[in-house]
């Protein structure tokens, strides 16, 4: 069937390309037949022939063709009116559908009574008995526009990748939109593409925020999602939405700074100061619902993800740079952040950005090479430099600084980031930092940023972890060559030997006896001096396990000596380690009245045994 199905794919292609006069007539009479083929003479299912011909590898002369087949099949009589009935029983249900009792005749029979489908079964012509009412098998729980909502979601992605005319999008996505209010996942498509496609979208943003409107707009009072949006977002789409269909532009809100605060704090809100309330005192919708038939598992995971929906349709707003709004007020310490919960402000951000592409956080790296250059670290004391960077101590006490936020701020966005959060830092010490570094302060500023994060590379990314641990040898040895002596050393030293023991082991330990012979501080290099060394010891404990390599071999001497002398009932030790072992024969029960130095000879004496016989004549481990 698919190879009949690619058979009609490529000759309406064929016929579509060869043809000189594209005309609007012609096209039209090829988009209604392929229609009128699927709906009222039930030759094909139109949703395989789409899936075929947006499947299929285009060459970029004929990609044009199929999207303007498209644009033409939708705009059919035959079936924007199925789509149309299929919108408006879609926006009369309840989203509670799990409650409904009737939802199979409200939803499926009703649509079904309207746009039957017929599907025939291969055998049932042949049999002249039975009726030619029973010749065909009922449709029960699908119908053509459930079974389209998968193939919308690759047509729509299709239209970011290729970018046709702009008059086909803004056909396309409104009866695309129809169709989401019956999608069981419409917040997680919108984001995954407004993700994946965030640098395609970047400049075309009436695209962007038409999507994002006309699939927010079907389904927001129908899934209640007015406590996922701020204030000004849930009013712009509330005006929308009562201009019902009118092609009027609307104002959309500033994106400044205040704003980008209180999306900060509708986050804390919902995820750290709410939660302590009893939940039966919660009469909001985000509480009451049933998640075991949402999107999302929990409120957090929908708040997050329609935040970051609602940041990017804001993107490409006249001044709207998100690491400005976002992350500069931590750096700068602004009074618009409450101190009282500043760590929850802080981490809300750091949640908020790892749910956006790289475009909105890229900026960390430029700010980071401008942080290594700041007149605040070059000039502190290398002796307070530890004190600097603390920025629990620093905020306990009123006395933060530049340096010590602009480290939290990292570390809240890597802790709840992934590793691809991480491995940009990785490129900018090759690039830049390796020329920029060249004092203590700044050296032990990169430690403190990279640090924290060595364990969890090594858990994700093997391959990386060796790039990043040859990092603090590389830089130690450029700050070695600019300054002649350190006085942080035994920092540094419990740095590396934790990197060493803890992280890596030898894999790196060419590139270490290099480094570590070529220093010219003489007391860093006799305490880096042990990095050198090969730890064969710790790779037998690994190799063994820690009970092996915590006691000596076993040896087993039987002293046949004294194995014949009757002791009355009490063994000689021959050492201080001296343990009984049991053979399999002595275990057999003795006749009453035996002598005691017949049972006596039955016992064996061990030195260094670590292993002893047990009841079923196997070795157990004491």
């Amino acid at each position: 069937m698919n190879g009949h199905y690619r058979t009609l794919a490529e000759y309406i292609l064929r016929e579509i390309t060869l043809q000189q006069n594209h005309s609007q007539t012609f096209m039209q009479k090829y988009a209604d037949a392929v229609v009128l083929m699927a709906t009222r003479y039930n030759i094909i299912q139109l949703d395989r022939l789409l899936l075929i011909l947006f499947l299929r590898p285009l060459e970029e002369s004929k990609t044009p063709y199929v999207h303007i087949l498209f644009y033409f099949m939708i705009n059919s009589n035959t079936l924007s009116e199925i789509i149309k009935d299929f919108g408006n029983i879609a926006r009369s249900i309840s989203s509670d559908i799990w409650s409904m009792k009737n939802f199979h005749e409200k939803f499926h029979c009703e649509y079904i009574k309207k746009n039957n489908e017929r599907f025939f079964m291969e055998g049932f012509i042949k049999d002249y008995l039975q009726s030619p009412a029973d010749r065909y098998l009922p449709t029960y729980y699908s119908n053509m526009c459930l079974r389209l909502l998968p193939i919308f979601e690759l047509i729509i992605n299709r239209m970011f990748e290729h970018m046709p005319n702009a008059r086909i999008v803004d056909t396309v996505l409104p009866i695309a939109q129809n169709l989401f209010r019956a999608h069981a996942a419409p917040i997680t498509f919108l984001y995954h593409t407004l993700f994946v496609y965030e640098k395609k979208l970047r400049e075309k943003s009436n695209f962007r925020q038409s999507l994002i409107i006309g699939m927010i707009g079907n389904i927001y009072h129908m899934r209640k999602m007015e406590w996922c949006f701020s204030n000004n977002f849930t009013s712009y789409i509330e005006n929308y939405l009562r201009l019902d269909g009118e092609k009027r532009q609307l104002p959309s809100p500033v994106f400044n700074s205040r704003y980008a605060i209180d999306l900060l704090h509708k986050l804390i809100y919902f995820i750290f100061l709410n939660s302590s309330v009893p939940i039966y005192e919660k009469n909001s919708y985000e509480y009451n619902i049933d998640w075991r038939y949402n999107e999302f598992a929990n409120p957090s995971l929908q708040l997050i993800h329609c935040l970051a929906i609602e940041i990017f349709f804001y993107t490409g707003q006249e001044n709207f740079n998100p690491w400005k709004l976002f992350a500069e007020p931590f750096i700068t310490a602004d009074a618009l952040i409450p101190r009282a919960n500043f760590l929850k402000y802080l981490n809300a951000m750091g949640l908020l950005f790892s749910a956006l592409p790289e475009y909105y956080w890229s900026q960390l790296f430029e700010r980071m090479y401008q942080i290594f250059e700041h007149p605040l670290l070059l000039r502190c004391s290398p002796t307070d430099i530890m004190d600097l960077l603390n920025f629990r101590e620093r905020f306990c006490t009123h006395t933060e600084n530049m340096v010590c936020c602009f480290v939290a701020v990292v570390h809240s966005i890597w802790l709840h980031g992934s590793i691809s959060h991480l491995q940009p830092f990785l490129h900018l010490v090759q690039t830049q930092l390796l020329q920029t570094i060249k004092t203590e302060n700044q050296l032990l500023l990169a430690f403190q940023l990279i640090g924290p994060f060595l364990q969890r590379i090594q858990t994700e990314s093997t391959k990386l972890l060796l790039e990043f641990v040859i990092v603090p040898y590389d830089l130690i040895a450029r700050v070695d060559h600019h300054q002649q002596s350190f006085m942080n050393v035994d920092t540094i030293a419990n740095f590396l030997y934790h990197i060493k023991y803890i992280v890596v082991g030898d894999a790196i330990r060419d590139r270490i006896e290099t480094v570590v012979n070529n220093l010219h501080c003489e007391k860093l290099r006799s305490r880096l001096h042990f990095l050198c060394a090969k730890t064969d010891v710790s790779s037998s404990i690994h190799s063994q396990g820690p009970s092996a390599a915590a006691t000596p071999a076993s040896v087993t001497t039987v002293d046949t000596s004294n194995a014949n002398i009757p002791n009355h009932g009490q063994i000689k030790s021959v050492t201080s380690t001296m343990q009984m072992q049991y053979p399999t024969a002595s275990m057999q029960a003795q006749p009453y009245g035996a002598p005691s130095q017949n049972i006596q000879q039955n016992f064996q004496l061990t030195t260094n045994m670590t292993n002893a016989m047990g009841s079923d004549g196997t070795q157990q481990q004491r």
